[in-house]
């Protein structure tokens, strides 16, 4: 039984098989999920919501780190596969920065600019597959032109700009 305050809720989540670690079993099934991520991707409205994230004030398709879009093309470069590049351009991650700074905006304007949230981490994400755009002084802007953050943690505040000035 869980309450409201409980981080597991077993209707939620699949129980874990009892079968033993298969590392073929594993690589097929990572295959499955990219090759569905790429099946539902469309290059103007990216990836569709979750259904358990749907809400009447959130977009269809999400685009932060944190939720959604950036998110999912982090996870396909941390595969490091190849057509990630070949399929998500420097173009669509700057759409996916530019919608996303349009949702953060409406719904949360105190992390228009922070690295979950906001669009640091799309820039970052825009370094890291396509090492030849010069991204710095975007970034600079972004560091110099937002109010100060409260210390609300790596998601929606001061401490994940700092993490991602760290990085760079």
């Amino acid at each position: 039984m869980s309450d409201a305050t409980s981080i597991y809720t077993p209707a939620r989540h699949e129980p874990l098989p009892s079968t033993a670690w298969d590392e073929d079993v594993a690589a097929r099934a990572i295959d499955d999920i990219v090759a569905d991520a790429f099946a539902n991707f469309h290059p103007t409205n990216f990836w569709p919501i979750h259904p358990l994230d749907r809400s009447p004030d959130r977009a269809d398709a999400l685009k932060s780190v944190y939720y959604s879009a950036a998110g999912v093309v982090l996870a396909l470069a941390d595969l490091d596969l190849a057509d990630t590049r070949d399929r998500v351009s420097e173009a669509v991650l700057m759409a996916i920065d530019g919608r996303n700074r349009q949702d953060a905006t409406k719904l949360y304007p105190h992390a228009v600019d922070t690295e979950l949230m906001g669009r640091v981490g799309t820039l970052m994400l825009v370094s890291k597959l396509f090492p030849s755009v010069d991204i710095d002084q975007r970034l600079e802007s972004v560091f110099a032109s937002h109010d100060p953050l409260p210390p609300t943690g790596l998601v929606w505040g001061s401490a994940g700009m700092a993490l991602a000035a760290l990085l760079r």
